[in-house]
C-alpha cells in the first residue's frame, strides 16, 4: 500500500492492522518499531497525524471523556491544567479527600495561646484557611514545630467520620 505525504513523497506502508492492548490507565496503546520497540498511546498518534498543534501543547484530551474513542474529531490538544479541569468537570476525576485512595487522615491543628482546635480535611481547606500547606506538612513530619502559632498532627483514619471531607 502507499501513500503520500504533503510534500508529495510516497511512502510504503506496511497493510497489517495495528490491534494494540489497553494499559492499566484504560488508554490503547500499539508497539511500533524501527530499532526497537516503542510503545505509544493511539490518541497521541492520531493526534499527532490529524491535529494541528500550533501553540504546542503538551497533552491530548478526549473531549467525551472516553478514553477508547480515538476518533480524531474527540480529541483536542490541551495544557496539563485544561485536561484536569476537564477531567473535574466532567466527572472522571470524583476521588477527592476521603474517597481518594492517598488520603492519609484529618489534619488537628492547635492554637498555641489559646488551645483552640480546629480539624482539616486536606491542602485545599488549610490553604482556604491561610496556611502553608508544605509548612503545614512539615509540622506533622517532625521537621519544625510550628506554623503561624499553631501545632498540627494528623489524626487516624478511625478517630473521626471523615466521609464529609
Amino acid at each position: 500500500m502507499a501513500r503520500y505525504t504533503r510534500g508529495g513523497k510516497r511512502r510504503f506502508l506496511n497493510t497489517r492492522i495495528l490491534t494494540g492492548k489497553i494499559d492499566r490507565y484504560g488508554y490503547r496503546t500499539v508497539n511500533l518499531s524501527a530499532k526497537g520497540v516503542r510503545v505509544f498511546f493511539l490518541h497521541r498518534l492520531v493526534a499527532l497525524a490529524f491535529i494541528d498543534n500550533l501553540r504546542s501543547l503538551p497533552q491530548v484530551n478526549h473531549k467525551d471523556g472516553n478514553k477508547l474513542n480515538n476518533c480524531a474529531l474527540n480529541l483536542e490538544w490541551v495544557t496539563h491544567q485544561q485536561n484536569i479541569q476537564h477531567a473535574v468537570l466532567t466527572g472522571l476525576n470524583k476521588s477527592q479527600g476521603a474517597n481518594n485512595k492517598q488520603f492519609k487522615g484529618l489534619i488537628e491543628s492547635t492554637n498555641t495561646l489559646t488551645g483552640a482546635r480546629r480539624i482539616f480535611c486536606g491542602k485545599k481547606a488549610l490553604i482556604e484557611s491561610g496556611f502553608d500547606h508544605g509548612a503545614v506538612y512539615s509540622v506533622i513530619n517532625g521537621r519544625t514545630k510550628t506554623h503561624k502559632g499553631f501545632h498540627f498532627k494528623r489524626l487516624p483514619l478511625n478517630s473521626l467520620e471523615v466521609t464529609q471531607c
